[in-house]
């Protein structure tokens, strides 16, 4: 029969060995494809923490940089004047000592730069082992007021007893100590009082200048603001938040950053650029009447008229000559000679002293911001820093407060107080890095 004759014919088998070719390639494909995949994010891993390590090490080169900058400031403003032969150097160009940003690499196109200034930019950048570019800007922090000094534990320090030799009974003089000559203290009550009134003076300044925003923000209550900054930086205070608008728990802690408060109800991005460049979570030395603006004058001198703040600026700012304040008791004469309502200041010099508002005239306090980059690795530093009043720092200084609230890192040589050896003169109080 047919279909006897079909079965014997043998079949062909070859195929099957080109299928199992074919199979194998294929996972051999997937397994190396993978293989490579996974050698290659190794490879991007290695090369990401060693570009961040060399971020890291820029931004230290751009804070050692700015320390620097600050050091030749502090030693350029002692030169001339006085009973020196030679002038003493303008604010206006003394600033720029500090003030004007640094980047690296330095820029070679600058207009009216020489041929052979540009030769030797380029010559030191090809022999300097730096690698990426960073930028280092220097902020005077003595202009602003710190937000934290409403909290008792942020008040700035107060006259402590000064010793003075009595014999211990033996014939050897012993300290004793003896009243302070200021009655004077901080209270934190009027600091709260003067804090709800700066803000509420800076935003009555902004209303005036701009209509618009006064309309957009005419039902603001600066009492509930403040209310929950006080809920938040005190653990202690009780807000009166009854409406529950406060998304975002309190804190119960100090400001650690100004943009803390764009988490406190009703504050949004435009306050917030209004009331936060007055401020500072640092503890400054003072705040500096050489710089301060007109909403901050506006907010201590409430009684002053347009006419005498346009006057003070006008005088303070001269071009034509340096009238910038040597010493605040040459500013207190100022005011109680141009300001009418301020004939006597001696109520007005005990009130901010009981808010913990200390007048200076120069500038002590700078906030350093590095930002590093090497290829796709960005390190950002920050670092507050203090011009110590003595000409000298102390071989073994004594602890005193954290100037500013911060958290815990595992970089040693990050946060907390640091003192650039050498006896510079400049005290970092607080940094960190991101």
């Amino acid at each position: 029969m047919s279909w006897m004759r079909l079965s014997k014919i043998p079949k062909d088998e070859s195929g099957i060995a080109i299928f199992m070719v074919i199979a194998a390639v294929t996972i051999l494909s997937v397994l190396v494809t993978e293989f490579t995949y996974v050698a290659q994010v190794n490879a991007r891993m290695a090369f990401d923490s060693t570009d961040q390590i060399q971020a890291h090490y820029l931004a230290k080169t751009g804070l050692k940089i700015s320390l620097l900058r600050l050091k030749a400031y502090k030693e350029l403003k002692a030169f001339g004047g006085g009973n020196s032969p030679l002038p003493k150097i303008p604010k206006p160009i003394l600033d720029q000592v500090w003030s004007f940003p640094f980047m690296y690499p330095l820029p070679n196109n600058l207009p009216g730069m020489t041929p052979g200034a540009k030769d030797e930019i380029t010559k030191f950048e090809s022999e300097s082992s730096l690698t990426g570019k960073f930028t280092a800007t220097i902020e005077s922090e003595s202009d602003k007021i710190n937000i934290n000094s409403i909290i008792a534990d942020f008040a700035p320090l107060q006259p402590s007893p000064s010793p003075s030799p009595s014999s211990n009974g033996r014939g050897n003089p012993r300290p004793s100590p003896s009243p302070s000559t200021s009655p004077t203290v901080y209270s934190a009550k009027e600091a709260r009082d003067g804090m709800k009134e700066l803000f509420t003076q800076i935003i009555q300044k902004k209303f005036t200048d701009d209509p618009g925003f006064a309309a957009e923000y005419r039902d603001l209550q600066v009492d509930e603001l403040f209310d929950n900054i006080l809920g938040w930086v005190d653990y202690t205070h009780q807000p009166r938040n009854a409406s529950g608008k406060q998304a975002i728990p309190y804190k119960r802690a100090p400001f650690y950053s100004m943009s803390e408060l764009r988490m406190i109800y009703p504050m949004d991005d435009d306050l917030y650029d209004v009331l936060a460049p007055n401020f500072t979570t640092a503890m400054t030395n003072g705040f500096n009447v050489n710089t301060m603006g007109e909403p901050m004058l506006r907010a201590i001198f409430t009684l002053a008229v347009d006419e005498e703040i346009t006057e003070f600026f006008k005088f303070r700012d001269s071009v034509e000559e340096d009238n910038t304040f040597q010493s605040v008791d040459d500013f207190w004469k100022y005011i109680e000679k141009s300001f009418a309502a301020y004939r006597s200041t001696d109520d007005l010099k005990k009130k901010l002293i009981q808010q913990g508002i200390k007048l200076i005239t120069d500038e002590e306090t700078f906030k350093i911001r590095v930002v590093a980059q090497v290829n796709q690795a960005t390190r950002i530093l920050e670092a507050w820093v203090t011009m110590d009043s003595a000409k000298k720092a102390p071989k073994n200084p004594s602890p005193g407060p954290t100037p500013s609230p911060s958290p815990s890192s595992n970089d040693p040589n990050a946060p907390g107080t640091t003192n650039p050896p050498g006896g510079t003169g400049l005290r970092i109080t607080f940094m960190r890095e991101s």
